[in-house]
């Protein structure tokens, strides 16, 4: 209401108008994380209304990448939502940029765009943006964002079978998060080497990397350290060290305490299991199927 007030001095409503955008983002990221897409669509699209009022062709480009992600993740007729909607937002956003050396705002494009190709399934395409993310957010010494961006290339290079070019990000994922001092995302990083290893049938490289993760793992995350274990347990020689293998089986089940392993990489790496089960010291996958999701 202040902002359409023309009773008021220009610089409050430019204040009013730029405090609408700011709520309009801040309201938007809750209503994600509560899985409330609906309420987003009409909030962004207004904050983009005020940008182009206001001539702030930064905070249009920002909000249309958040529209782009709240497209990507409801993909909803009812509501216009959709994998083309995203695009064509990003490339609005792209333009407004272009020129512009605000290189905080062109990852965050980047990043989308990245996460975009990853949905549509473009993982080659996924991977090559989430690293020209990440080095934009290098440039503005963003190492939180920067390592993430490098987590998503090398989750995306892992599943589209470029390992070499996965571990490399994920060691850079490693290195900016000691640099942070951030604990479980050093021990993310391990995991996902791990479930690398496993991947390229180095059942060595996977041990050493989940039992790094497992020295790093927070008690309290259950999930976390089960997956760790089940990846520890999937790199034993089971015909030479059967105790071994039991033993950690023992150690997944306590973490789990009755439920069940909820992890995507675990699922994955029993194809792997599947395929070499039995053979050159790979464990038979029934000894750790009861351990996944029906």
């Amino acid at each position: 209401q202040l902002a359409a007030d023309n009773s008021l001095p220009v610089y409050l409503r430019i204040l009013a108008a730029q405090g609408q955008v700011d709520a309009s983002r801040l309201l938007t990221e809750i209503l994600l994380r509560a899985g409330d897409v609906a309420p987003a669509v009409p909030l962004l699209a207004m904050g983009i209304a005020r940008c182009q009022e206001l001539g702030d062709r930064q905070g249009e480009a920002l909000g249309r990448v958040q529209l782009a992600r709240v497209n990507r993740l409801s993909r909803d007729a009812e509501l216009g939502t959709s994998l083309d909607e995203a695009r064509r937002l990003l490339g609005g956003a792209a333009a407004l940029l272009q020129g512009s050396r605000d290189w905080r705002s062109h990852a965050a494009v980047y990043w989308e765009l990245a996460a975009l190709a990853e949905a549509e399934g473009e993982l080659v395409e996924a991977a090559e943006l989430y690293a020209q993310a990440a080095r934009l957010y290098g440039v503005k010494a963003d190492r939180y964002s920067e390592a993430l961006c490098l987590n998503g290339q090398g989750e995306v290079a892992r599943r589209a079978g470029r390992l070499d070019q996965a571990r490399v990000a994920y060691h850079g994922f490693r290195e900016a998060m000691e640099a942070l001092g951030h604990k479980a995302g050093i021990a993310m990083a391990w995991a996902n080497l791990g479930w690398t290893g496993i991947a390229s049938g180095d059942r060595a490289e996977g041990a050493a990397a989940f039992a790094e993760a497992l020295k790093l793992a927070d008690p309290e995350d259950a999930q976390g350290r089960a997956a760790s274990y089940f990846g520890l347990a999937a790199t034993v020689d089971w015909r030479g060290e059967p105790d071994i293998g039991e033993d950690l089986l023992i150690e997944l089940a306590a973490a789990l305490d009755g439920e069940p392993l909820d992890n995507e990489d675990a699922a994955a790496a029993m194809e792997v299991i599947g395929e070499r089960g039995g053979q050159d010291g790979w464990p038979d996958p029934l000894v750790l199927v009861p351990y996944l999701p029906e």
